[in-house]
């Protein structure tokens, strides 16, 4: 099956809150203390009924009056246009670009050292921290958005001996799981831990009447590559951010 990259942007973008969201003439604004890209950035899909320079006027004034510098997420598949007023606006590339993978079929099962739950507690939620490298100023805005994250949704913890080594979660919308918060200590990389992980969570939502998988990962992080691959995600569309310079 293929998949229709502006439909899964769309189903999938609700699945991470934001502390604050406002629609500005047909847009999804975001405030969120600056954790993450996707929960402070405004993505430039979807058409409204004022001029785009209004339109932008608007969300940057919004982002003032909220403190934070206004950021736009772009898929690949976003009218230029939008590109070349933001370029007008002196806005440019971040250096964060993301692919997002999706798969019909992926592979799964269940395992006997990962546990899934229906919320995160504080284990879950050290691990992932600690994976992910989130900064000590950061860390309650971290677990915040996590426990945000909407119904219905799964954790999944793979263990080692006693210790959670291994953490990622899902949301599920419909048929459609939304994989995100995939994460692997330092010291447990390259063992087999996130790909047990990820099996279990997907045997799980599928039991849930999931169909259809989807996630996004940094287009830079080529370790995690081969495990997608092997779990049978294929690249559907891509995401930048830009800021003003």
């Amino acid at each position: 099956m293929k998949f229709d990259p502006v439909a899964l942007d769309a189903a999938a973008r609700p699945a991470w809150p934001a502390l604050r969201s406002i629609d500005i003439d047909g847009w999804d604004v975001r405030l969120s203390g600056g954790y993450t890209g996707r929960a402070n950035s405004t993505t430039t899909t979807g058409t409204g009924a004022l001029p785009l320079d209004e339109r932008i006027a608007r969300i940057e004034a919004a982002y003032a009056d909220g403190g934070q510098p206004p950021i736009f997420r772009m898929p690949d598949f976003t009218d230029p246009a939008i590109g070349h007023a933001l370029d007008a606006r002196g806005y440019a590339p971040l250096h964060r670009h993301s692919l997002v993978l999706a798969a019909n079929d992926p592979a799964r099962n269940d395992e006997a050292s990962v546990r899934i739950t229906h919320a995160p507690d504080m284990a879950w939620l050290d691990t992932h921290a600690a994976a992910d490298g989130v900064p000590l100023e950061q860390r309650a805005l971290h677990d915040e958005l996590f426990r945000r994250t909407p119904l219905p949704r799964l954790f999944a913890a793979a263990y080692d001996g006693a210790a959670i080594v291994s953490v990622a979660m899902t949301v599920l919308v419909g048929d459609l799981a939304v994989v995100q918060g995939v994460g692997t200590l330092a010291t447990a990389r390259r063992q087999g831990h996130g790909r047990r992980v990820m099996r279990a969570l997907l045997a799980e939502a599928w039991r849930r009447e999931a169909r259809q998988v989807v996630l996004q990962v940094s287009a830079t992080n080529e370790a995690a590559q081969p495990m997608y691959d092997a779990l049978g995600f294929d690249p559907v569309y891509r995401y930048a951010y830009r800021k003003r310079g």
